[in-house]
């Protein structure tokens, strides 16, 4: 299945609708749902110190519910490179760096060119990932880099997959 062309739905409420899903959206997790610029906008009654208190609680417990629903999966990016050159090899074009916070990938000047293909691009994760153990594969027909990468507290005998595109 094609993560790109995929209907994602909406993102799971809680830790339980998470692990019943075999793939997660990156952008769903709890993490990156906080939102306490809209509390802001509308106003609110409380005081600055219980606002603070309050954001630290929400982003707590976003952290929290984001490392239970990331514990056992893996991490997989697919990125699209369509524009790249086709008569330079594809792996001369880009380079690619996975560290347990990041993925970063980098695209030199082409040769005879003062360009390069691409802007650089890096990903951090939500959280610490494995990256000693993580694994990329290059797909020339589709021109997509897919980078797997466990988590670092994932047990060896369930893996389920979260996709970042």
């Amino acid at each position: 299945e094609d993560p790109f062309q995929r209907d994602w739905g909406s993102p799971p409420e809680d830790v339980e609708e998470a692990m019943k899903e075999t793939y997660l959206f990156g952008f769903d997790l709890p993490c990156y749902r906080v939102n306490t610029f809209q509390e802001k906008i509308r106003g609110t009654m409380k005081n600055k110190a219980d606002r603070e208190e309050e954001e630290e609680d929400a982003e707590a417990r976003a952290k929290q519910a984001t490392r239970e629903m990331i514990a056992m999966r893996n991490c997989c990016v697919q990125v699209r490179l369509p524009d790249l050159d086709p008569h330079l090899a594809s792996l001369k074009q880009f380079a690619l760096e996975v560290s347990d916070e990041c993925l970063r990938l980098n695209f030199p000047m082409l040769p005879r060119s003062q360009k390069s293909a691409y802007g650089n691009l890096s990903i951090w994760w939500p959280l610490p990932f494995n990256a000693a153990d993580a694994r990329a594969d290059w797909d020339p027909k589709a021109d997509v880099l897919t980078v797997a990468c466990p988590h670092k507290m994932q047990q060896l005998k369930r893996s389920m997959p979260l996709i970042l595109r």
